[in-house]
């Protein structure tokens, strides 16, 4: 037997709980960026500075700033990768392991360890897979750049193919807005191998792509 179909205040109800649920995640990751800002400050102070030393005062200013734009970039990409899995089928299955790395506006670095469910029936990364984070980071880049929670509709994507990757192996996939207008926003999304001992990546590109969306909303 199907599914049977959800009554109009039955989905109503879901998205209010949704809503309240993202505002609560929301809150607590916010916590957690507003602590490691606080944490990074007091490393990139000097030990005899003081927040009210007027010798340094644009300097410590500007780098405040860079800190809280940062977080507060973070917090909300966080929170927006978290409601994609949350509904998202094809995301959840394949991106549930996936772990946040860095965020600047309008530019995202997650890292992604290969599973099984990420292979071709010649053991190495799915064509489908890599062209599935084209599609994935092009919107969390668009999110990362003003903090907006509609990111648009894919009108273009495009995908290169230029080595492969197998089980074990972790990727460092990074998205870029590359222009964001009133109607059409333009990203770009490279697919790295990471050094698994230096926690780099080692510059070999295994897949690349841009992804256009239409992020007009009136």
């Amino acid at each position: 037997m199907g599914r049977r179909a959800l009554s109009p205040a039955t989905r109503a109800q879901r998205i209010v709980q949704c809503r309240e649920k993202k505002k609560l995640r929301m809150r607590e990751v916010r916590a957690q960026a507003r602590s490691l800002l606080e944490e990074s400050l007091t490393a990139e102070l000097p030990s005899t500075a003081h927040v009210d030393d007027l010798s340094q005062p644009l300097e410590l200013m500007s780098t405040r700033t860079t800190l809280e734009a940062q977080a507060s970039a973070f917090a909300h990409v966080q929170t927006h990768v978290d409601f994609l899995l949350a509904n998202s089928p094809i995301y959840a299955h394949l991106f549930h392991n996936v772990v946040l790395h860095a965020v600047t506006p309008g530019r995202v670095i997650v890292h992604l360890a290969l599973l099984p469910i990420h292979l071709n029936s010649k053991l190495s990364l799915h064509g489908s897979v890599s062209a599935t984070l084209v599609d994935f980071m092009g919107g969390v880049a668009i999110a990362s750049y003003d903090e907006r929670n509609n990111t648009g509709v894919s009108t273009d994507m495009h995908i290169s193919f230029l080595s492969g990757a197998k089980a074990g192996e972790t990727l460092e996939v990074e998205g870029k807005v590359e222009r964001c207008g009133g109607t059409l926003a333009y990203t770009t999304v490279v697919v790295r191998k990471l050094d698994g001992e230096k926690g780099e990546a080692t510059g070999d590109i295994v897949s690349m792509g841009s992804h256009t969306k239409f992020v007009r909303t009136k």
